[in-house]
C-alpha cells in the first residue's frame, strides 16, 4: 500500500531578487512522503524486523536563479531500526573460532575451556534501560549456547572487556540457551547507550545451521549500533547515494546529473536515513527561468488638460512580482509614494511623468524598469 501526504515548506533565498522593504523571499516546496510496507531481507548473522509503514525523512529543497547555489536539506535526526528478534546462522568454512565456554545457568561468571566452537558474534544495544532476556529457539538439530559481553572483550578469554551473561541449556522446551529472566543469577539488566556483543555458539561439534533469538523485556534491540546518517540519492529505489550528511548541494557531483546552475530546469532528488535506505522523500532542486520586468503608465483626463486639472497617472506592471515599489518622477525629481497611481493638479507645459518600477519577481533581471515618459 502507498499512501502520499503532502506538505508545504520554505526555501527560495537566492537569486536576482529585490525588494522596496527587504523581505526574505519566499517559494513554496512540495515534499511528497511516500509510505511502503515490506519486509527486510536478512543476511546471515544479521536481524529479522517485519516493517510497518516506514517514515521517510523531511527535506527541503532549493529553488535558485541561474548562476545562484543553494543546498538541498534534511531536518530529520535519523535512529537505527528496531527489533526483538536476531536471526542468524554458522558457517564453518567462514565463521571465527574460539574457546566455547562452561556449561552453565544464566551465570556471570567468565569461565572457558579449551574447546574450540565457530561462533556469530551480533552486536546490540538497548532503546531503554532494563531488564532483558535473550531465548534461543529450540532446534534438534544443534544444542545451542550463548553469552553477552561488552567493552573490548575478545571470545573465548576473560583477559578484558566485561562479561555480562551466560546459559546453555535454560531455554524452557528444550536444550538451547536462555540469557536472563528468574533462575541462578536472576534478571539481566542492560543499559541503553552501551554496545554489547551476543556470541551464539554451540555445545556439541559446529555444524551449519540457522538460529533465532528472541528477545523480551523492558525494550527492544538496535543491532545498527552506528548512528545514521541522511543519504542522497538521485533515484527512488535502488542505486548508490550520491552524497551524505544534512545539507547537500549536488551541483558538480559525480552522477548528480548537474554540473552547474546556468541552465534552468528542475531535478529531483532523495532523500533517505542510512538505517533505512529504501525509505525516500523526493526532493527538488529547481533553477528558475528569469523574467524581465517592464511598467508602462497613463494619463487621465489624457495629456491635454486646462490648467490645475488634477492628473491621475496609472502604472501597469509586467514581471512585477507580488508587491512591486514604484517611484513616481516629475521631471526627473521623485515624487508621489511607493502607489500605482499618482496624482498632480499642478502641472505646467513641458512637466514630464514617469514611474520606476522595481520588482519583487523570483530572478528578476534587471531588478528595475522605466516606464515611458508622459
Amino acid at each position: 500500500m502507498v499512501k502520499f501526504t503532502i506538505q508545504t515548506l520554505s526555501g527560495f533565498r537566492n537569486g536576482f531578487k529585490a525588494s522596496c522593504i527587504q523581505n526574505p523571499y519566499w517559494i513554496h516546496q512540495i515534499t511528497l512522503l511516500i509510505l511502503v510496507f515490506g519486509t527486510v531481507s536478512l543476511p546471515h548473522s544479521s536481524f529479522a524486523q517485519s516493517k510497518g509503514p516506514c517514515t521517510p525523512p523531511s527535506a527541503t529543497g532549493v529553488s535558485i536563479c541561474p548562476g545562484g547555489s543553494g543546498s538541498l536539506s534534511s531536518s530529520t535526526v535519523c535512529t537505527s531500526p528496531t527489533t526483538t528478534t536476531i536471526t542468524g546462522a554458522w558457517n564453518t568454512a567462514t565463521d571465527p573460532i574460539a574457546f566455547r565456554h562452561f556449561s552453565s545457568t544464566n551465570s556471570t561468571l567468565c569461565d572457558f575451556t579449551t574447546t574450540n566452537r565457530s561462533y556469530v558474534a551480533t552486536s546490540f544495544q538497548v532503546t531503554t534501560t532494563g531488564n532483558y532476556v535473550f531465548t534461543m529457539s529450540n532446534s534438534s538439530l544443534y544444542d545451542g549456547m550463548g553469552y553477552i559481553y561488552t567493552g573490548p572483550f575478545v571470545p573465548g578469554s576473560c583477559a578484558t572487556g566485561t562479561y555480562i551473561r551466560s546459559d546453555d541449556d535454560s531455554e524452557p522446551t528444550g536444550d538451547e540457551p536462555q540469557l536472563g529472566g528468574t533462575n541462578e543469577a536472576g534478571a539481566m539488566t542492560l543499559t541503553a547507550g552501551v554496545t554489547y556483543t551476543l556470541i551464539s555458539t554451540t555445545f556439541g561439534a559446529s555444524a551449519n545451521n540457522s538460529f533465532v533469538w528472541t528477545i523480551t523485556g523492558d525494550g527492544s534491540l538496535m543491532i545498527n549500533t552506528s548512528t545514521p546518517t541522511i543519504e542522497w540519492y538521485t533515484a527512488s529505489s535502488g542505486g548508490s547515494a550520491i552524497g551524505t550528511g544534512a545539507t547537500f548541494n549536488p551541483v558538480g557531483v559525480a552522477g548528480s546529473g548537474l554540473a552547474n546552475t546556468n541552465t534552468p530546469g528542475t531535478t529531483t532528488y532523495y532523500a533517505a536515513c542510512s538505517s533505512d535506505p529504501t525509505c525516500r522523500t523526493p526532493v527538488n532542486f529547481v533553477i528558475n527561468m528569469p523574467v524581465t520586468p517592464s511598467v508602462s503608465i497613463a494619463a487621465n483626463p489624457g495629456n491635454t488638460i486646462s490648467p490645475g486639472t488634477n492628473v491621475t497617472f496609472t502604472a501597469t506592471p509586467t514581471n512585477g512580482g507580488s508587491t512591486p515599489c514604484y517611484q513616481w518622477k516629475k521631471n526627473n525629481a521623485n515624487v508621489g509614494s511607493n502607489s500605482t497611481t499618482y496624482m498632480d493638479a499642478g502641472l505646467i507645459n513641458g512637466d514630464i511623468i514617469t514611474c520606476v518600477m522595481t520588482s519583487n519577481a523570483d530572478c528578476a533581471s534587471p531588478a528595475s524598469a522605466t516606464s515611458n515618459s508622459i
